[in-house]
């Protein structure tokens, strides 16, 4: 295992790509967004590099899929500078496929690891606590210059401390957090009561669902999150059952390339929580299980919302953009242990068809 800060140690080791080979790779995963229906990408990060390519293709080409941009502020940064960088790049690209208005925040590790932030301990190692990256009062501070600077706020945050660390602080800075909707990106383990603090606060859980019992995505990663968390924890293992029933806004996404870019994947995950095998049998933790028809809004107006986006895309209405998709099935209708298995047969953006099934290039 690399953990946190051993990976920095071999960074310098690799490779550096040109300008030439990253447009080229973006090209191609850009069309791969494009074959799966996928027509906003809100990126949670490491996009500075990439920000003067994609614009640079918009002004030559155009893009076929729209992009939410963000950048990270770590906690030897200079906030304000992150914060002054995003707003050049908010000021001068537009905003209908290159919106730039999220900065981006990192609290703990993953489960997996130890490295998640578990303040009472881990179940199979009850001395350790985890990694936490900042000190209260420095995020929330940053939080706030953020948000006082009209920036949405998106922090990973898995374990429970990590979660309820940033529910704090959005908390903290209320009246900012109610109009800017900051984010709590993958809340695997929440409290109970926090919960039920996402709709008081306004803020979104972003939570990712081909992530849950990840047999089809880890090899020999199913069980894992039981033996770090504790089978007394596994009523609160990725709550979104709950946190709706709470009145919390969820939004899904795919955490690519960590697990699967198909949203498909995600939402018959979410729907059956089950490996593609059928694993375990009746579902992981199926009291947490959702509606095909919640899933669905999780990725489509429920990430719109989450994306503030909601009034031009995310549903289909006279005076949105025309950004739509055609399937082989109809996921309402189907066994859900078939919606991974649906085909896209054309994806528009914009009203221009970006993917056409029938006549599909081979990637």
């Amino acid at each position: 295992w690399l953990k946190e800060h051993a990976w920095l140690a071999f960074e310098d080791l690799l490779p550096k790509p040109t300008d030439a080979e990253l447009r080229a790779a973006l090209g191609v995963a850009i069309l791969e967004a494009n074959r799966l229906g996928i027509s906003r990408v809100q990126s949670a990060g490491l996009d500075d590099e990439m920000v003067p390519l994609l614009a640079e293709m918009l002004a030559a080409d155009g893009l076929t899929l729209r992009f939410t941009l963000s950048s990270i502020v770590n906690p030897d940064a200079d906030p304000q500078a992150v914060i002054d960088r995003v707003a050049s790049w908010r000021n001068t690209l537009d905003p209908d496929f290159l919106d730039a208005r999220v900065i981006k925040f990192f609290l703990d590790g993953v489960l997996e690891s130890h490295t998640g932030y578990m303040p009472d301990g881990y179940a199979d190692r009850p001395e350790e606590v985890g990694t936490c990256l900042w000190t209260v009062p420095a995020y929330r501070d940053a939080v706030r210059l953020a948000q006082q600077n009209g920036f949405q706020v998106w922090t990973h945050a898995i374990g429970t401390g990590a979660i309820a660390m940033a529910l704090d602080a959005y908390q903290a800075d209320g009246a900012h957090s109610k109009t800017l909707r900051p984010r709590v990106e993958h809340c695997e383990i929440p409290t109970a009561g926090d919960m039920a603090r996402f709709a008081e606060i306004g803020a979104i859980a972003s939570v990712q669902p081909a992530m849950i019992y990840p047999r089809d995505q880890w090899l020999g990663m199913e069980g894992i999150w039981e033996v770090r968390a504790g089978s007394d924890a596994l009523s609160r293992a990725f709550p979104i059952r709950s946190i709706l029933e709470a009145g919390g806004a969820v939004a899904f996404g795919t955490d690519w390339p960590i697990v699967d870019l198909n949203p498909l994947v995600g939402i018959r995950n979410a729907v059956l929580r089950q490996s593609r095998d059928h694993q375990p049998a009746g579902g992981w933790v199926p009291e947490q299980a959702i509606s095909v028809q919640q899933a669905i809004h999780a990725y489509t107006l429920g990430a719109a919302h989450a994306g503030h986006c909601e009034a031009e895309e995310g549903s289909l209405a006279v005076g949105k953009r025309a950004d739509f998709i055609v399937l082989s099935d109809n996921p309402l209708v189907i066994d859900p242990d078939g919606i991974a298995d649906l085909v896209v047969l054309a994806t528009f953006v914009g009203g221009c068809k970006v993917w056409d099934g029938a006549a599909a290039p081979t990637i």
